[in-house]
């Protein structure tokens, strides 16, 4: 299964769901086929605005301008596969008890943009980061050489050797092997090595007394499909990333966790089962 496959899934339950085909916008430089027409998107925009004022201004406000259009496409939470769409839709209800598009500025890394966690529970001291479609691309393995210190440094928190890797045009190259995880397909290491660094940063930074230990749960959708050939098709995959998810979380040799434990950020990995988008509850929460 490919993105294109699993998006066509998601429209099709939304087409049954709702009896009207609410895709592919006109007026853009090419055709997005997985995309909502304006006028939805813009219904969908005005609801948040009007019934979930706090939500909206934090992803009006938000560094990756999902509500508006950008540069001739449109705006990225159009999208039927959009995680930042299926965060809103899966933690809205939740009210002021969540943050979306919370900032978790690392601390020793300069410049560049802070690590943004999709939802944050202050109460709970939980950390949100929510993929949908996006585990079916591509992910970015380097890192900036700023982060060599924090990974390979005398005493680092990941239990790795001091070392130096080799640094191409300020970056190196994520060492798998040497940090214990086989290179995932699907899901992005670069993204939690940054987000586990700004937990970290961001809980030590909290002063509150009765704070409670960090998690950090990554949230995923999967959807219930129509036909049993498409449901197989996302079995495997999610086969595929739970297997890929356990290595990295969980196997003893993991650096990512190593630097859990030493932290005391409890991970975990959950899905959203369902036809469509919606309230994330007991009933169609799955553990991966």
């Amino acid at each position: 299964m490919n993105q294109n496959q699993f998006d066509k899934i998601l429209k099709k339950n939304v087409i049954n769901a709702t009896d009207i085909n609410p895709f592919e916008p006109i007026g853009y430089k090419k055709p997005y086929p997985a995309y909502y027409k304006d006028p939805i998107f813009l219904d969908f925009v005005h609801e948040m605005q009007t019934e979930f004022p706090k939500h909206f201004e934090k992803y009006n406000r938000g560094k990756g301008n999902e509500l508006t259009p950008q540069n001739g496409s449109p705006a990225k939470m159009a999208s039927v596969g959009s995680s930042s769409r299926f965060c809103y839709l899966a933690l809205r209800h939740y009210g002021d008890a969540v943050d979306f598009e919370h900032e978790c500025r690392i601390k020793g890394i300069k410049g560049g943009t802070a690590p943004q966690m999709d939802a944050y529970f202050k109460d709970s001291n939980t950390f949100v980061e929510v993929k949908c479609h996006e585990i079916f691309g591509s992910h970015d393995t380097q890192l900036s050489k700023q982060y060599i210190p924090l990974l390979f440094g005398k005493g680092n928190d990941f239990g790795l050797p001091v070392i130096e890797p080799e640094v191409v045009n300020g970056k190196f190259e994520i060492p798998f092997k040497e940090m214990g995880i086989t290179p995932p397909k699907m899901f992005d290491v670069k993204q939690l090595l940054c987000h586990l660094l700004g937990v970290k940063s961001h809980n030590e930074a909290d002063d509150r007394q009765d704070k409670k230990a960090p998690r950090l749960v990554y949230l995923f959708f999967k959807p219930k499909a129509s036909t049993q050939e498409e449901q197989d098709a996302i079995d495997e995959a999610f086969k595929t990333l739970s297997g890929e998810i356990h290595d990295i979380f969980y196997k003893d040799e993991s650096c990512i966790k190593k630097f859990a434990q030493k932290n005391g950020i409890e991970l975990i990995a959950i899905a959203e089962h369902a036809e469509v988008m919606g309230p994330l509850t007991d009933t169609n929460r799955i553990r991966l």
